[in-house]
């Protein structure tokens, strides 16, 4: 049982530490779209076109840090369910 607490706490800590990652990466989506509108509003497409190629990067980065949070917790419910049954994998 010990082994499967030590398992979730690290996987709890994985989570949470991606979360935060994945809100600094929608805050910067947030950032290149407020810098994009400025820049349509100039007249500067050329900036516009980079900034929109910046967000669509960040967006698959954050995409793929959400993916990632998902299977983790999804390991983590797998988890705790064998252990609600008994089935501690040790």
């Amino acid at each position: 049982a010990a082994a499967v607490a030590d398992s979730l706490a690290g996987a709890l800590a994985d989570i949470m530490r991606k979360a935060t990652s994945g809100g600094k990466q929608a805050e910067r989506i947030d950032r290149l779209a407020a810098l994009g509108v400025d820049a349509a509003r100039e007249g500067n497409y050329v900036l516009v076109v980079q900034l929109f190629q910046d967000i669509r990067t960040a967006s698959a980065t954050e995409n793929h840090t959400w993916a990632t949070i998902l299977g983790t917790a999804g390991a983590v419910s797998a988890e705790l369910a064998r252990a609600r049954v008994g089935e501690y994998g040790e």
